[in-house]
């Protein structure tokens, strides 16, 4: 109730159900991942479900969450129409909640530009990556090459989609 009522305040009413939650939480307490690579982390709807199932797996496994937080004129996503609307969070708010979940061990978080993230990881190296990042097909296209590398072939890509009222969006039909 906390994360629904607090974390995703800000969101369109439309796109809070809780099975999303449910879903990342489920996915990482089956798949039991190592590590998890979150792009675009925003408030942390996510991220903090995919944190409590890797404390509820309690295997050493962690979650690195990437954003610009508040930088937002500083995203490079294709949507420079976009700027200065996407829903943008900061550092330390996402902190607070990690906190307040003792998801200390489980969730760290950097500022870092989404498309450079990727390049820092090993072959083979990342159990999960989750990307939410104004996600279109020009998106996928620049980052993909850096997934397939980084990503282990047994691993999970989750490429965040849009929700009804978002595919009415220009870029987004685009």
């Amino acid at each position: 109730e906390f994360i629904t009522k607090n974390i995703f305040s800000s969101y369109n009413k439309k796109v809070i159900n809780k099975s999303y939650g449910s879903f990342f939480y489920g996915l990482v307490t089956m798949m039991d991942p190592k590590l998890i690579v979150e792009l675009g982390t925003c408030k942390g709807y996510s991220s903090i479900h995919m944190g409590l199932g890797l404390k509820e797996c309690n295997s050493g496994g962690i979650i690195k969450c990437y954003d610009l937080w508040g930088e937002d004129d500083k995203k490079s996503n294709f949507h420079d129409s976009q700027k200065g609307i996407h829903l943008t969070s900061s550092m330390e708010e996402f902190k607070q909640t990690v906190d307040k979940f003792n998801l200390n061990n489980y969730v760290s978080y950097y500022t870092q530009e989404a498309f450079s993230v990727l390049k820092d990881y090993k072959e083979n190296s990342i159990d999960m990556i989750h990307i939410d990042i104004g996600n279109c097909g020009e998106v996928l296209q620049k980052i993909i090459d850096d997934v397939k590398f980084s990503l282990k072939p047994e691993g999970i890509l989750i490429f965040e989609g849009g929700a009804n009222y978002r595919d009415q969006v220009g870029w987004m039909k685009k």
